[in-house]
C-alpha cells in the first residue's frame, strides 16, 4: 500500500514545504518502506509471481529496452535524461513492485479496506486545507523538467479514489457501512467535479457504465447499483446551480472544443488558433512521427505550439507520444504489452469464483480507466499507477 501511495505522499509533502520533486527524491521515497516489503514479498513469493508474468515480463523488457535505446538520440538533452530517469525511478520501479506484491483475492480485500482508509483522510486534509484551490481551479506550476501538479491530476485522482470506493460499495454488507461508502463516492465525486477535469469526469462515467454492467451478470441484476448511479446524477444537476460559472464553462465548452477539432482535422487549411491547444501539439507530434515513423525521433523529446511559442515536454496523448519518440516498433509491443495483461485479466476473471470476481474486476477496470485519462493528459515517464497495475496483474495469485 505505501508503495501504490508513494507517488501520492510526495506530491502532498512537496506542496506543503515547496519542495520540487526530482529523480533523488522520487527514489528515496519509493525505496521506503516498500523497498523492505518488496525485499520480503519477493523472498516469499518473487519467483512464483515471476513465473506467472513471464509473457509479459518479456515485453516490458523488450519495451523498456526500446526506451533506453531512444534515449540515445538526445542523451545529451536534460529534457531526455530528466524523463529517462522518471521512467526507471516510476514505470520500471513501480512495474516490479506491482509484481512481486503477489497480489490475491484476499489481499486485494485488505488492499481496498486500507485504500478506504487512507482516501478518508486525504479528502478531510482536500476539503480543509485544498479547496480553495480545487474551487477557484489554480495551478501548482512547477519547475521546468519537473512535475507539475494541476487540476487535470488532481481531478484523476479523485475520480479514481471514486473508483476505488465503488469497488467497497460490492462487498459491503451492513446498511450503515453502505450508506457511509456512498457518501465517500459521492464526496470524491464532487471534488473530482469540481476540479474541472473534463478527461478524467468522462473518463469514470465509462468505467462506472462498465462496472455496472459487469456488476449486473455477476450480481444477477440487483437493481441498487442502478438506483445508485441515478442518485448521484440527480446530485450532480442538482450541485451544478451552486458551481463556480467557469466549471460550468468548461464542462459545457467540451462540446464546442470537439466540434472545433473535428472541423479542423477534416479542413485542409493550417489549424488556427481558435482549437484546443492540444490540436496544435498534436500538429507538431505527427510532423515529427512522420520525419521518422519506424524508429520514432527519441524518448524525452520536447514538442512545440507554434502560434503561442510554448514548448511541451510531452503532447498530453500517450498514443501520439509512443509514436512520435519510438515509433511503430515501439508503439507495436506496448500494444502487444497490454494485450497480454487484457488476455491476462480475462484469463483470471474465468479463473477466480464467481462471487469474487467484482475484487479483481477493479485492477482491469482500473487500468482501462488511466488509459482513458492517458489520451489527453499525463506523460509515459511519470505513469506510475498504470505500471503498478499492469504489475499486479501480471503477477497476480489465483490460488492465494
Amino acid at each position: 500500500v505505501y508503495s501504490m501511495l508513494s507517488p501520492v505522499i510526495l506530491v502532498i509533502i512537496g506542496a506543503e514545504i515547496k519542495l520540487v520533486p526530482n529523480f533523488f527524491r522520487t527514489l528515496i521515497v519509493l525505496l521506503g518502506p516498500g523497498l523492505v516489503a518488496g525485499a520480503i514479498y519477493f523472498r516469499i513469493f518473487g519467483i512464483q509471481s515471476l513465473k506467472r508474468g513471464k509473457w509479459i515480463i518479456c515485453c516490458m523488457t523488450l519495451f523498456a529496452s526500446i526506451i533506453f535505446l531512444s534515449s540515445i538520440k538526445n542523451i545529451n538533452t536534460e529534457l531526455t535524461r530528466e524523463s529517462l530517469k522518471f521512467f526507471i525511478g516510476y514505470c520500471l520501479f513501480g512495474f516490479c513492485l506491482g509484481i512481486i506484491s503477489n497480489m490475491s483475492i484476499v489481499r486485494s480485500k485488505r488492499f481496498n479496506l486500507i485504500w478506504i482508509v487512507f482516501i478518508t483522510g486525504f479528502l478531510i486534509y482536500a476539503i480543509y486545507d485544498q479547496w480553495p484551490v480545487i474551487n477557484q481551479r489554480f495551478y501548482l506550476t512547477g519547475i521546468k523538467n519537473h512535475l507539475i501538479v494541476n487540476n487535470a491530476q488532481i481531478g484523476f485522482l479523485f475520480y479514481f479514489f471514486a473508483l476505488c470506493v465503488l469497488f467497497k460499495l460490492h462487498s459491503s454488507m451492513k446498511i450503515i457501512e453502505r450508506i457511509a461508502i456512498i457518501i465517500l463516492l459521492i464526496a470524491c465525486s464532487i471534488i473530482g467535479f469540481y476540479t474541472g477535469s473534463r478527461t478524467a469526469f468522462f473518463g469514470f462515467l465509462i468505467s462506472f457504465v462498465l462496472y455496472l454492467f459487469y456488476y449486473s451478470h455477476v450480481m444477477l441484476m440487483k437493481i441498487y447499483p442502478i438506483i445508485l448511479v441515478c442518485f448521484i446524477f440527480v446530485f450532480s444537476f442538482v450541485l451544478l446551480l451552486t458551481v463556480n460559472k467557469s466549471i460550468k464553462t468548461r464542462y459545457v465548452k467540451t462540446f464546442e472544443d470537439v466540434k472545433n477539432i473535428t472541423r479542423n482535422l477534416m479542413s485542409n487549411d493550417s489549424i488556427t488558433d481558435n482549437v484546443d491547444i492540444r490540436l496544435r501539439i498534436w500538429k507538431d507530434a505527427l510532423d515529427k512521427f512522420k520525419t521518422n515513423p519506424a524508429l520514432g525521433s527519441g524518448f524525452g523529446i520536447s514538442y512545440h505550439d507554434k502560434i503561442s511559442g510554448l514548448t511541451w515536454v510531452h503532447p498530453h496523448n500517450i498514443i501520439l507520444e509512443i509514436l512520435t519518440e519510438i515509433g511503430i516498433v515501439g508503439f507495436c509491443i506496448f500494444l502487444i504489452l497490454f494485450g497480454f495483461i487484457f488476455i491476462k485479466s480475462y484469463l483470471i476473471l474465468n479463473t477466480i469464483a464467481r462471487a469474487d470476481r467484482m475484487t479483481f474486476f477493479f485492477y482491469p477496470l482500473s487500468l482501462l480507466f488511466i488509459f482513458l485519462f492517458s489520451l489527453l493528459h499525463t506523460d509515459l515517464s511519470t505513469e506510475y499507477f498504470k505500471w503498478y497495475f499492469a504489475g499486479i496483474i501480471a503477477g497476480f495469485d489465483t490460488g492465494g
